[in-house]
């Protein structure tokens, strides 16, 4: 799984690539290097878990690498923790919404105890 987080620097540029920036030499043969490095610590391992977490996950970098492109392209958030507030709003929508579609059963966390674990009084 970590595999996939290693190659978002090759997806910002190939992303890059699709609105016409290209990087330049310095960035591409880090770029490459970093990748050479993620298939030699992987070679071998294989990727071992359910179609359902590697999709999540690749979904998930390439989202993150997306976004990252059109926030540099005029996506630009508001300024100070507003923006981090929006995106973190957004995020937690988009995550109520697909548990609705997936029929997860919504409750509120039951107290258990005397208080709050880990509470001095």
């Amino acid at each position: 799984m970590v595999a996939f987080i290693a190659v978002t620097p090759l997806l910002l540029v190939v992303i890059n690539l699709a609105f016409g920036v290209y990087p330049r030499r310095s960035k591409l043969l880090a770029v490459s290097v970093g990748f050479a490095g993620v298939l030699m610590l992987t070679q071998g391992a294989g990727i071992h878990g359910s179609p359902a977490g590697l999709a999540a996950i690749s979904l998930a970098c390439t989202g993150w690498a997306l976004g990252s492109v059109l926030s540099q392209r005029g996506f630009t958030l508001a300024p100070g923790a507003t923006g981090f507030a929006s995106e973190l709003l957004c995020g937690g929508l988009a995550l109520l919404a697909m548990s609705a579609l997936s029929n997860e059963s919504w409750h509120w966390p039951t107290q258990t105890g005397a208080g709050c674990h880990g509470c001095t009084s």
